[in-house]
């Protein structure tokens, strides 16, 4: 079994353990050591029951989040529906519905799919590397 060797950092002792544990495919990745992990995501395709992705949220030094990459996947196209809120009059258009394509797999729809339906350039080899948008009491655009 190859050991990592322990990193000692300040007065506090922060450890790395033995690892990783399970195949040897794939791009390594070291998101460095943080005060505590606060959250984890886990994304399983539902379809091979295997995971192929997870994301850790970290609290760093100053006591900010910060979350890591999705290790294994990036995002490469967002699609869905943008239209009226059930009731509510006027000229209003908000996301209905969302669909992420990242270069595995695809996450959802999410919401209902009602409205004008729109998609990004997915099919390009490029990666998403930013969103923008507007929102106020819904998500009214993102691109």
């Amino acid at each position: 079994m190859k050991l990592r060797l322990q990193n000692l950092i300040n007065k506090g002792i922060f450890v790395r353990s033995p690892g990783p544990w399970g195949g040897l495919e794939g791009r390594e990745f070291d998101d460095g050591v943080f005060s505590e992990i606060k959250k984890v995501h886990v994304h399983e395709c539902v379809d091979t029951n295997a995971i192929f992705a997870v994301q850790f949220m970290y609290v760093k030094k100053d006591g900010t989040t910060i979350w890591s990459p999705m290790h294994m996947a990036y995002l490469v196209g967002i699609e869905g529906f943008h239209g009226p809120v059930d009731g509510i009059t006027g000229d209003v258009s908000v996301m209905r519905s969302i669909t992420f394509h990242t270069n595995k797999f695809k996450y959802g729809p999410l919401g209902s799919e009602i409205g004008k339906f729109f998609t990004s350039s997915k099919g390009c080899d490029g990666k998403i590397v930013g969103v923008f948008g507007k929102s106020g009491a819904y998500l009214s655009s993102i691109g």
